[in-house]
This record gives C-alpha cells, sequence and structure tokens, in this order.
C-alpha cells in the first residue's frame, strides 16, 4: 500500500448561526410586481361574505350562535360561480372564517364549523372544485380575530396557543384548495385588536407562500404599527401595511397587497443576510457552465436542515423563449464573434436595476447543449439582452427549447429556498425555507471529501458524504476498493469519480477539445475522451460501489472509469445495487447518472431516476449495463438518450439486458437506447420499454446491433434507424474523417480489435454509408403504432410479434409482475425465455 489518502472532511461545512431577525420600514416602489400586475388586470371580482351570520342577519357577531342555526338548504357552489362568470367576473373572494371564528369547512381544530352545524357540506372544497371546472380564480379571506377562540385579546399568554391554531387552520385550507387550484390572493383581516407584534406575521406568510408562491397577501389596516416592548432590538416601528395619507397630484407608489422581496415592501426578517468577509471566508462567485464546459468545483452553496436552496431566479418555476437575435455569438470566417445578444417580450426584465451579479440560463442553441452564462448589460429602450460569454453553438430562437432564465438577482430573491450571491462584497442572501431552520451548511471544499489512491482491499462503509464542492468520494489505481452502504448528496460536482479527469489548456471551449491528465478533477473527461479516444483514466481495478444513495448532487452520480482501450485490457470496476437521482442541480448536459469508460465494466441493479438529461453515458468496450430501472430522465433535453454512446464503431462488445425503460418524456426527442452516429456492435436483450420516449429505440447509421428478446408497450414508434452517413452525416466517414481516425487509432484490422470483433475489420469492405446487419429477433411489440420508422431493408426482421391484445401479462399496467405461465407470447414468439423480472431494480429501501 503506496499512499492512502483518507480526506475524511465530512464536516466541511459552516454552520452558521440564523441572524437576529428585524423589521424594515415601509418602502413603495414605482413599479408593481407582476403578481401585483395580475391582481390588476383580474379588476372586477364577487366577494362572498356567507356563513352563520347569514341565518341572523346581521354582518359580524361574536360566537356565539348555536352552530346549529347555520342551516342552508343547500349549496350550490356552481350556481355561485357561473353568476359570478356570466357577470364578467375574473375572480372570487370566499370568505373561509369572519370574526365570529365559524369556518366553512370541516377544521380539525374547532367544532365551530360546518361538519358540526345543520349542512355538512364543505363549502371551500365546493367552490374551489366549481373555479376550477369553471376557469375561475379562487381568493380565502380570513379573519385573524377569532371571538370564539380568542375573545380575550389582552392575554397575551394565549397568543402562542391561538397563533399555532391559525397556521394549523391555514394549512387546513391550502390542504383543500391545492387539489383543485391555485389560491390567487389571500385577505386577513380583523388585526387591529392588539399590537401588530403579537401576530405570526412570518409564520403567515411562510405557511401560505411556500405552498403557493404567486398568492398575493393582504392584511387590513395596519399591523406591526407598535414596537415589541419585549424585545431590546426591534426598531421604533415596524412596517406597515397600508401606505400613509396621500394627496391628490402626489405619483402612483405601490404598497403590497403581499409582502415579497419582488413586491415595494420587504420585511427584513424573511430574509437572512451572511457575511463571508466578516467571517474571512471565501464565497464562491458562480461561473459559467453548460455544454462544452468543464466540469468543475461548484460555486459556495448553502443548505438548510441537509436540503440544498436554490439560487433566486426569474420565473420562478418556467422559463421564457429566446427573442430575436442581434448577435448569434458565433465566429465568423475564422474571427472570434462579438458575444450573443439577444431580444425578450417580457415586461420584468426591464425593471432589474443592476445586472451586476445576473446570469442566465437554458437552451440557447441546440436542445441537448444547456449553458449557464454571465450578462454584460439590459437595453432597455430596445429590449436586448447583452451577454458577457460564449457558448458552444451561438444563440438560436424558434424551436421549442429555445428558452432562458435569470439568475441571481436580488429583486427575484421571492420565494422559499432560494439565495444570492454577491462575491463583491463577500455576501450571500437567503430566503429561508419555510418553518424554522435548525441548522445552515455552506459548502467549502474544493477537493474531494474522500481521495483512495495507489492502494488496494479498502473498504468505506456506512457514511454520509455531503457539502463538498465537486466530489465526494475519489478513486485512482486502486485494487478492490469498495464503497459500500454510503450516503452521498449535496455536492457541487459527481458523487464518486474512479479515475483520473483532465482539464484544458488555455480558453478552448467545445466538446472536441481535450485536456492534460489530472487527480482528483473531472474537469474536460468529456473533451479528452472524444478527442482522444485510447485516454486510459488508472480507474484501478475490481473496485466497486455498492449499496450507494446519490442523490442532490450538481453534476452526475458517478464517473466510472478503468481499463485499457488500446490492448482491451478490462477493469472490472462497478456500480451495483445503488439509487441513484436528482443528480443534474447544477450540470446538466452529457453528466449522466453514471459515465462508463474504458474497458470491461459494469452497471447492475441500479435506478436512476428524476433527471433533466441522460441516465448512462459510455464509452469504450465489452461493458455490461443489466437489471436496471429507469424512468423520468432526459426530462428537459432534446435529441438525448436514457443510455446514450456514439460516433466511435470500434466501441463494440457491449451488452445492454434486462433493463426497465419507463415513463420517458415524449415531449422532444427522447430515446431509451441511443445508438447514435454509426455507433456498432451491441447486444440489446431482454429489455421492457413501456412508454419509454418518443423513439424508445434508435439506431443512427450504425451496424450490427442486435435486438433480441425486447419488450415494447404503448408508443407510436418502437425502433428508428437512418441512414445518416448518405446525408447530413457523411462528412463523418469521409476519409481521414472521424471515423477513420478513429479506427486507425486503435489499429482495427489487426488484434486485439480484429480478433475480438470480427466484423469490424471489414468495416469498409461494403458500402459503409448504408445501415446494416441490425437484427431484430424474436421481440414483442404491444400496442404499438409503427414497429419500425425508416426503412425495413436496414433492419433484419424476424421471429417477432406486433399485437394490440394483451399477450399475457400478469398485470399489464405493471410489466415487471411480469408473464403469466401460459401467456400467448410463448407460443407466439419461438424461443422466447423466462426473463428475470423480479431481479430488475435496485433493493435498497426507498
Amino acid at each position: 500500500m503506496k499512499k492512502l489518502l483518507l480526506l475524511f472532511l465530512f464536516l466541511c461545512s459552516l454552520e452558521v448561526a440564523q441572524a437576529q431577525p428585524g423589521i424594515s420600514t415601509a418602502i413603495p416602489s414605482e413599479k408593481p410586481s407582476k403578481y401585483q400586475k395580475d391582481q390588476i388586470k383580474r379588476k372586477y371580482g364577487m366577494f362572498i361574505h356567507f356563513g352563520i351570520n347569514t341565518f341572523h342577519d346581521v354582518e359580524w357577531s361574536d360566537g356565539s350562535f348555536p352552530v346549529e342555526t347555520y342551516a342552508p338548504a343547500e349549496i350550490d357552489a356552481c350556481q355561485w360561480v357561473k353568476t359570478a362568470k356570466d357577470a364578467g367576473m375574473k375572480y372570487i373572494i370566499l370568505v373561509a372564517k369572519h370574526h365570529e371564528g365559524f369556518c366553512l369547512w370541516d377544521s380539525k381544530y374547532t367544532d365551530y364549523d360546518v361538519a358540526s352545524s345543520g349542512n355538512k357540506t364543505n363549502v371551500i372544497e365546493a367552490v374551489a372544485r366549481e373555479c376550477k371546472r369553471q376557469g375561475m380564480k379562487l381568493g380565502l379571506y380570513y379573519s385573524l380575530w377569532d371571538r370564539k377562540v380568542n375573545a380575550d385579546v389582552d392575554n397575551v399568554e394565549s397568543d402562542r396557543k391561538y397563533n399555532t391554531y391559525m397556521l394549523k387552520q391555514l394549512d387546513e385550507l391550502m390542504d383543500i384548495t391545492e387539489k383543485y387550484t391555485k389560491i390567487v390572493e389571500f385577505w386577513f383581516d380583523g388585526s387591529w385588536v392588539k399590537p401588530g407584534y403579537r401576530w405570526p406575521v412570518e409564520g403567515i406568510y411562510r405557511t401560505i407562500k411556500s405552498r403557493e408562491p404567486q398568492c398575493q397577501i393582504g392584511i387590513n389596516w395596519t399591523i406591526g404599527e407598535d414596537a415589541d416592548p419585549h424585545n431590546p432590538n426591534a426598531p421604533e416601528k415596524s412596517y406597515k401595511i397600508i401606505p400613509e395619507e396621500r394627496k391628490e397630484g402626489d405619483p402612483i407608489r405601490y404598497f403590497p397587497s403581499d409582502f415579497r422581496l419582488g413586491d415595494p415592501l420587504l420585511p427584513a426578517s424573511l430574509i437572512r443576510e451572511f457575511d463571508f468577509k466578516k467571517n474571512r471566508m471565501e464565497l464562491v462567485a458562480l461561473h459559467a457552465t453548460g455544454f462544452g464546459r468543464p466540469s468543475q468545483a461548484a460555486w459556495t452553496e448553502i443548505f438548510a436542515d441537509g436540503q440544498p436552496l436554490r439560487i433566486a431566479r426569474w420565473p420562478n418555476d418556467s422559463t421564457v423563449m429566446i427573442g430575436k437575435i442581434q448577435e448569434s455569438g458565433m465566429a465568423k470566417e475564422g474571427k472570434e464573434a462579438p458575444f450573443p445578444v439577444f431580444g425578450y417580450q417580457e415586461e420584468r426584465p426591464s425593471s432589474w436595476k443592476s445586472v451586476e451579479n445576473m446570469w442566465i440560463s437554458g437552451y440557447f442553441a441546440h436542445g441537448y447543449a444547456d449553458d449557464m452564462i454571465c450578462v454584460e448589460s439590459i437595453d432597455t429602450i430596445h429590449k436586448m439582452i447583452h451577454t458577457g460569454q460564449h457558448t458552444v453553438y451561438g444563440f438560436m430562437t424558434g424551436a421549442p427549447w429555445h428558452q432562458w432564465f435569470a439568475l441571481n438577482l436580488l429583486e427575484e430573491l421571492d420565494g422559499p429556498g432560494e439565495y444570492v450571491i454577491d462575491a463583491g462584497r463577500g455576501k450571500m442572501y437567503v430566503y429561508p425555507l419555510a418553518g424554522k431552520m435548525e441548522n445552515w451548511s455552506v459548502s467549502l471544499l474544493e477537493g474531494p471529501l474522500l481521495a483512495i489512491e495507489h492502494c488496494k482491499d479498502v473498504k468505506v462503509q456506512g457514511i454520509t458524504f455531503e457539502y463538498g464542492r465537486h466530489i465526494g468520494v475519489y478513486m485512482e489505481n486502486t485494487h478492490r476498493a469498495l464503497i459500500k452502504n454510503c450516503i452521498i448528496r449535496n455536492m457541487g460536482g459527481v458523487g464518486v469519480s474512479i479515475g483520473k479527469g483532465t482539464l484544458k489548456a488555455g480558453n478552448q471551449r467545445g466538446h472536441e477539445s481535450g485536456g492534460n491528465p489530472v487527480s482528483r478533477v473531472v474537469g474536460d473527461l468529456m473533451g479528452t475522451v472524444y478527442q482522444n479516444i485510447l485516454f486510459n483514466r488508472e480507474g484501478g481495478t475490481e473496485n466497486g460501489v455498492v449499496d450507494c444513495h446519490i442523490y442532490n448532487v450538481g453534476a452526475g452520480g458517478i464517473s466510472l472509469g478503468g481499463g485499457d482501450r488500446a490492448s482491451l485490457t478490462p477493469a472490472g470496476n462497478y456500480v451495483e445495487n445503488c439509487r441513484i437521482h436528482d443528480y443534474n442541480r447544477i450540470e446538466k448536459s452529457y453528466r449522466p447518472g453514471i459515465w462508463m469508460d474504458g474497458v470491461g465494466n459494469r452497471i447492475s441493479k441500479c435506478d436512476i431516476y428524476d433527471a433533466p438529461s441522460m441516465a448512462i453515458l459510455f464509452h469504450g468496450n465489452n461493458h455490461v449495463i443489466e437489471l436496471c430501472d429507469i424512468t423520468n430522465v432526459c426530462s428537459e433535453v432534446d435529441d438525448q438518450g436514457a443510455v446514450y454512446y456514439g460516433r466511435d464503431p470500434s466501441e463494440q462488445g457491449n451488452v445492454i439486458r434486462y433493463c426497465y425503460f419507463h415513463e420517458l418524456s415524449p415531449r422532444h426527442r427522447v430515446t431509451a437506447t441511443y445508438h447514435d452516429d454509426g455507433a456498432c456492435g451491441a447486444e440489446v436483450y431482454g429489455n421492457i420499454y413501456h412508454k419509454a420516449g418518443s423513439l424508445p429505440v434508435l439506431i443512427g447509421g450504425g451496424h450490427n446491433n442486435h435486438y433480441r428478446h425486447n419488450i415494447f408497450i404503448d408508443s407510436p414508434v418502437a425502433i428508428h434507424i437512418d441512414a445518416r452517413m448518405q446525408g447530413w452525416g457523411k462528412f463523418m466517414i469521409e476519409k481521414g474523417a472521424i471515423i477513420d481516425q478513429r479506427l486507425q487509432t486503435v489499429n482495427y484490422k489487426n488484434p486485439p480489435y480484429s480478433t475480438a470483433y470480427p466484423l469490424l475489420a471489414a468495416y469498409w469492405d461494403n458500402d459503409t454509408s448504408y445501415p446494416k446487419g441490425n437484427v431484430i429477433e424474436g421481440n414483442l411489440f404491444y400496442k404499438i403504432g409503427n414497429v419500425v420508422r425508416g426503412q425495413s431493408e436496414w433492419l433484419e426482421l424476424y421471429n417477432n410479434w406486433a399485437t394490440g391484445s394483451d399477450p399475457g401479462f400478469v398485470d399489464a399496467a405493471d410489466p415487471l409482475k411480469g408473464f403469466k405461465d401460459d401467456a400467448l407470447i410463448y407460443q407466439r414468439i419461438n424461443g422466447f425465455p423466462r426473463l428475470p423480472f423480479e431481479k430488475i431494480g435496485c433493493d435498497l429501501s426507498k
């Protein structure tokens, strides 16, 4: 054992104490927020003041009316909503509880409600259901003052109990309504009966905003007019919810019907400020990420109670289309192009006062290439955004994925769980998650948390690795090293890396540029393997990652290297029985759940799911991918595969067997098994493709791929095959071009390649521009529109069965339950085997 670097820096996180909450003075704005604009546009609405007082012909009461006196003959919510709609109204505000405390829903916390009355109809649910059905916006009114439960408002000791009661009731209301519609406004009333500091304003806000961020919250009269006499740090006066008196001729100013940072008022108690300079720590700034860029240590991230927060963004949960392209950013005639400039249609970007720390992210050209780059300026007159960096493919417009969103703007720090980095000032601003935060952590360490190098028979078991900026566990030149039963999460980069990475020299961009070998990084591994197909990462032999849970990582789950392609020497490294998900928090394109390269490695019994890009990307030879359950990957991208490889016909001998591909997005060009740009020589058998994307199988011009005993279920197309080398891909097979180069690099006409893959030695003997030797044998096609898209002569099809009738599933909705013993498939497809359905997927408990 030469060297063992056990960098057990698992606690490389900063436990940051929460700042003492403060309250800011009301500051009006000259512009309404987006949601205030939505509220203004709604204009005309119906206010429904209905409850127990209705049956006593009074507006207010004190909670003394017997609950049974609320006794409507019928609640016709359909009529209410239709009346509002027919009158041209855009929304309804329904009184959920007035000052007397009677609740129009079945509340667990009081008997003074409809469930105990003469009509048990849940009015809140009935109206919410009708609003959804008839397309009406819904808001709720709730009285803070409750004369039934909290009549003695002077009793300060009762505040805690009553405030808890209120927040639980608000949760109940959200539980009821969110099944049907979003609450766009929440009106609170009755706050004047006691000093403002005694109301749980922050709790009210978080309870609602954590579930409905767009909901406008308003409080009638002032709240917080008086300072808290029990808090020596409280300001003389807290913020107001209504403006001071105004005179005719004063300019219009917008005060909130809502208190969020995107709106005119910000209660400072909601925002935490962490001063890294004061604590003599480095706050690492954001940097460019995306296709063709190296995978590197992330910026400083922050976590609350073990959950990663996200950089503040606009729009919060969507993207906007790229407008007119003024400058694409692509080089012309060999000259470096200016940075991209593009247009926008929305009003919001014109309101941003500073772009000092602003970034944008999105798919700016191709749907498989994400980018995040900085912004230099915004031209609000011409509505143009001037970026400050290049991308590999520049900017385009017109395709559905040509969209962007803004990041790291203080003005967009408007929802729970967001943060903004101001590295120049050494400060991070954080909008906490709803509820009390017990622990804050920030990522500091740039290198791996654990590095194991030049040693053998090391076992790491039962450890949680988290809060690093790059790699969780790193291995190099190891033998029989085992990572077992570990949790690897909240990393800025990849969870585990087996083998060296590379770093580029200078300012190279693009996936076709390589780098120099470097330990303890991933870097530009993708570009290096593309340029130098024989690159040996020195990943060692017989190393394993077993029974591990890897999630909430920034740039892929596992990078699995090992083996020598020049000599076809296998490594025997493996990933087995692991659960890998949510692995692209920072870098998306070509950062798969598992990257595999080299020779003779294995991925077995893994669950891989919930990611915008690929599950498995591999390069090299004689790998095995087996018994994996892969779902909901490639959810965001175009032209990607759940399992992907390509553009190198020397990458042969690979096996994909007994995997379950299901629920892959058909929105763009998404494939389950993707043989790209002339990929050859794969054995694919015993797999299940159930709603597996728009093209479950794609063979892009390659040869000698064998599909046997697979099950295809419920898809418009099962197999796509094309002759791209005859068309747009012809450049790849020209003499001296990339295919020729790669075959010459492995010396394909001589051992070991000529003996391991005899058909490869004859690659150029026939017209290689047409796909040939692709065999589709003994497969089931159940509820498939077209078995093949492409010319049938490019495939050898036999002993297959296409049917719209149940072939004998135990449960057709759950193919993993397998076939009945007497299933028809065993009669219709000669030699169809009993597949190991019960072994598919990870055995770890969820």
